[in-house]
C-alpha cells in the first residue's frame, strides 16, 4: 500500500497480486480525493519496475503487507529513507485470488 501521495489530489494506492488469464498479475488500485478508484493491472514481469518508482517518485510512505508480517519504507520531504522491518522468517504459502469471482447463477 502507498500513501501520502505527492500529489494532493490522490489518497493512496494498493497493489495486489491477482491470477489473470491464467497468469501472475498486480491489480493497482488508486484512489483519490473525489471518492473515485482507478485500477491498472500490471504484468507479473513490470510490477519491479513499476512499483518501485511509484515508492520513490509518487508517495512518502509505502507499507508491504505479507503473511509473515508488514515492512514500512517511509521518505523524508528530504528525501531521507528509513525501513521499517517486522517481517518474521517463516515463510507461509499464501493462494492468490483469481481476478474474476465466481457467480452462482
Amino acid at each position: 500500500m502507498f500513501s501520502k501521495a505527492r500529489d494532493s489530489s490522490i489518497i493512496k494506492s494498493e497493489a495486489k497480486p491477482i491470477i489473470l488469464k491464467g497468469k501472475a498479475h498486480f491489480c493497482l488500485e488508486t484512489f483519490d480525493r473525489a471518492g473515485k478508484a482507478f485500477h491498472k493491472n500490471i504484468k507479473f514481469e513490470d510490477a519491479p519496475t513499476i512499483l518501485s518508482n511509484l515508492a520513490q517518485d509518487e508517495y512518502r510512505q509505502t507499507n508491504i503487507l505479507t503473511s509473515n508480517g508488514e515492512c514500512i519504507l517511509l521518505i523524508s520531504k528530504k528525501g531521507k529513507a528509513t525501513l521499517q522491518n517486522n517481517i518474521k522468517e517463516n515463510a507461509k504459502d499464501v493462494k492468490i485470488p483469481e481476478h474474476d469471482r465466481k457467480r452462482n447463477i
